[in-house]
């Protein structure tokens, strides 16, 4: 078995120094910009340059993250961010935005890509597809089981990346909208407001409340006990979630791991009660109502979430025997000493108290430190004491904590030593003799430049030392330097950079020090590669009206009403695939032009089913088929057309013009783009582009599949989660069993109906696949109707039909906020 990456996370230089310190074989951090944790302390340019110098003088490789969604006005300062990048020795940049990428290996062929998790690939087909795209590595969804991993790697050469430890989220990377469609903050731009670690009540289909706490918070994933069987699998790199996180955390789980994974190199993994040691020092540090093994180590599905513990409160600290206004009388499950701290909550998980612990008692003598049995009394500040039952964790472990920056302080061991002496005769070679730490005898190495005498300024030990010293990303570090010259010599910076590259090969086979590209040529090919991009020329056409369906009746119901295109979603509910032949034709004698689609998620397990239902309709004669993940590619061979839906997430030039050259005939743009976004980019290249105007669709997709043991499938009466401020989420189940959480809030912009036309736009969509029959006519008819009167010369807005669309959600709170716009 190969021995895996350690890839640790790096919030600030300080976090870097921290995992390299500890053990860490590779470290990502983010920028300032385009980065996945906007609220992470992250590096600026001088950071960059001393984290990543840093992490070389150990051997210890670096990753940027630029894997956030660019707008048409960031892509300037993307690019000179990466060739910042670029330029300081980065190893490889984490990315999201396939435009950027293809950009980036047109430009910068040496700088290594990474598949963000962002990406959301998660099968075969996605792997290969990207190494088709010339990255280097993929970062799998985190949904991934060991058995799609194994499946991944058998069928795809390129690198794969793995989480092992920290942050779940309930939904899939790269296709979550909630936090932008709650509070405005997007997750694929690095913002997200964590929507999912807060409580909800869950109601039934009468309104009933069935469950409630944080309904959507996954515990933190730990999968040390799994380790051995990971490493089985062929994975490159196992990833700790953690950019957020401070030192104390970095130290414990990279330490942890660190050791297992050498125990296991050597067929003597950790023993079981080395393991939970190991574990029991990372709850202390950071754990959310515990740890699970997630979906990679094939938890059940009641140990995934944590409903009462939305965050870190520590470890259980004991059973509470009493709790008074001034002190807590407590039996010790763990051992307990000043300077600990701890948090009381009562049975609902709301605190009670707590803080650092200054006196503890013991039969009322005072004492520095107890151990596990004691039966100890703290003092107490409640200040009004419920009934029970209590819960007391012991939130931070003083000695772990000063144990952990003895050890992030540790220096890791050297590196070997390279002494180099040049010996430089003017008409003779250059010659230089090599000594390393790890080798017995010298090496002589001759260079092909012949010595010359210096005319102005010669060449001296200072910058003989500043050219030989650059061996970062190397297991070398410079040690003595010498010159032996009989007279004034020049000897030019290429000829010193050869002979480290030489010298570095001679004794470890691996080159180091890439040729760059210039930042001017770089930038020179990247705007030109922008510029021959097509401008369109805009003709405002009359945008078609298509909509989202998922059986025949919804069909039959869009296209009474005024749809043009119908766009059947394959898998959007968990009812058995209701299409017959009959359907179709039914549909496409009718006129309306037909489309297949289907969902951004299917897991190698569920391949066959998509497969089938995709090539049953294109048989029946469905033409056109969107995709939505880039997995679906191979769509191409039952389709004539391919398009793509919105969870391709297009929100700039590039982006759209790499997916045009990928085959697809049009593309229904990211509802994270604003007006003037869309606008900008509807000018662009004369491809058919598409925006959602109308609907209901999923905010949230997540494997954990339904939150009620009956499922949730009925439209008209669907189970809500219920916010305390109020706002509500329908939820619903596709036919792969993934829940699905959708805007409460109907989206309409038929309030801005002058800006949509304004767009040049050829098609306009409305998401009818989770509307009620009421809704779905509704919307269809209004915006079909506006389409109609424009078409005749006549105002497209109505304000009887604005109120029609009211009507639909007259009874749903908040009264004042009945409908999103989205970020439009």
């Amino acid at each position: 078995m190969n021995k895996p990456e350690l890839l640790a996370p790096a919030g600030d230089l300080s976090c870097l120094q921290t995992a390299v310190n500890v053990g860490a074989d590779a470290v990502y951090f983010g920028g300032q910009a385009f980065s996945a944790r906007a609220y992470a302390k992250n590096f600026g340019p001088e950071e960059i340059r001393a984290g990543i110098d840093y992490a070389h003088r150990y051997g210890v490789k670096t990753y940027c993250t630029v894997n956030t969604l660019l707008f048409n006005h960031e892509l300037s300062q993307a690019l000179e961010a990466v060739y910042d990048l670029y330029e300081a020795g980065v190893d490889a940049l984490i990315i999201q935005d396939l435009g950027l990428a293809t950009l980036l290996r047109q430009e910068l062929p040496d700088l290594p890509l990474h598949g963000s998790t962002q990406m959301v690939v998660h099968n075969a087909a996605g792997a290969l597809q990207l190494h088709e795209l010339g990255f280097e590595r993929v970062v799998l969804a985190r949904e991934c089981t060991t058995e799609d991993i194994k499946k991944i790697h058998q069928a795809s050469p390129i690198e794969l990346e793995v989480f092992i430890h920290g942050a779940l989220c309930m939904g899939y990377s790269g296709n979550c909208l909630m936090s932008s469609f709650c509070g405005g903050r997007s997750g694929n731009r690095g913002a997200c407001a964590q929507p999912c670690r807060q409580n909800y009540q869950l109601l039934d289909d009468q309104a009933q409340v069935v469950e409630e706490g944080h309904l959507l918070s996954m515990k933190d994933l730990c999968t040390l006990k799994e380790l051995p069987s990971l490493l089985q699998l062929g994975i490159s790199s196992l990833k700790i979630e953690g950019r957020m996180k401070k030192e104390a955390y970095i130290a414990s789980t990279v330490s942890a791991y660190r050791k297992q994974i050498d125990a296991c190199m050597t067929h003597q993994p950790l023993t079981s009660q080395e393991v939970s040691r190991e574990i029991n020092k990372m709850a202390q540090i950071y754990n959310r109502g515990g740890f699970t093994q997630g979906y990679l180590g094939g938890a059940e599905k009641e140990d995934l979430l944590s409903t009462r513990l939305a965050n870190h409160k520590g470890i259980p600290l004991g059973q509470v025997k009493k709790v008074e206004k001034n002190r807590l009388l407590v039996s010790l499950a763990q051992p307990l000493a000043l300077g600990d701290g701890y948090v009381l909550l009562d049975g609902e998980g709301a605190v009670l108290d707590g803080g650092y612990i200054n006196k503890i008692f013991i039969r009322q003598e005072a004492v520095r430190k107890a151990k596990k049995g004691d039966l100890v009394e703290l003092p107490s500040q409640v200040k009004k004491i419920p009934g029970g039952p209590y819960h007391i964790f012991k939130s931070y472990d003083n000695q772990l904590v000063k144990g952990l920056a003895r050890e992030e302080k540790q220096i890791p061991a050297g590196k070997d030593r390279l002494d180099i002496y040049l010996y430089a005769t003017v008409g003779a070679p250059l010659t230089a003799q090599v000594m390393a730490s790890d080798q017995e005898l010298p090496v002589t190495l001759e260079d092909e430049y012949i010595v010359q005498a210096a005319n102005r300024q010669a060449t001296d030990l200072e910058v003989v030392r500043k050219q030989l010293d650059r061996l970062g990303g190397t297991r070398f570090i410079l040690g003595e330097v010498g010159l032996e010259a009989g007279e004034d010599v020049f000897i030019p910076a290429s000829v010193l950079n050869r002979v480290r590259r030489l010298t570095v090969e001679a004794f470890s086979e691996e080159e180091t020090d890439r040729e760059k590209r210039s930042r001017e040529a770089f930038l020179e090919g990247a705007y030109t590669r922008l510029d021959r991009i097509p401008p369109q020329v805009k003709t405002w056409p009359l945008p078609d009206l298509a909509v989202t369906v998922a059986s025949p009746d919804q069909a039959q119901l869009a296209l009474a009403w005024g749809a043009h295109h119908i766009i059947i979603k394959v898998s959007a509910q968990a009812a058995p695939f209701p299409w017959k032949e009959a359907d179709i034709v039914s549909l496409l004698a009718a006129g309306c032009q037909v489309s297949a689609e289907e969902g951004p998620i299917v897991m190698p397990d569920q391949q066959k089913i998509s497969t089938n239902r995709l090539h049953q309709l294109a048989q029946w004669g469905v033409s056109t088929c969107y995709i939505s993940n880039i997995s679906q590619l191979a769509a191409k061979q039952w389709y004539e057309n391919l398009r793509g839906s919105y969870p391709l997430n297009v929100t700039n030039d590039v982006t759209l013009s790499f997916w045009t050259q990928a085959g697809l005939s049009g593309l229904t743009l990211s509802p994270e783009l604003s007006r003037e976004q869309i606008d900008d980019l509807s000018a662009i290249g004369n491809v058919p582009l598409e925006i959602i105007v109308a609907g209901r669709y999923p905010l949230l997709q997540s494997a954990y599949g339904s939150l009620t043991e009956a499922g949730q499938t009925d439209l008209d009466h669907p189970a809500v989660l219920h916010q305390a401020k109020g706002s509500q989420f329908p939820c619903s189940e596709n036919s792969y069993g993934d829940l699905l959480v959708l805007n409460g809030r109907l989206l309409s912009l038929y309030e801005h109906m002058d800006d949509l036309l304004a767009l040049s736009l050829d098609s306009w969509r409305i998401e009818g696949a989770y509307l009620s029959q009421a809704e779905l006519s509704t919307l269809v008819e209004v915006f079909a109707d506006a389409l109609t009167r424009y078409a005749q010369g006549e105002p497209a807005f109505k304000a009887t039909d604005a109120d029609r669309l009211a009507g639909l959600m007259k009874d749903t709170p908040p009264a004042d906020e009945q409908f999103t716009q989205g970020v439009f």
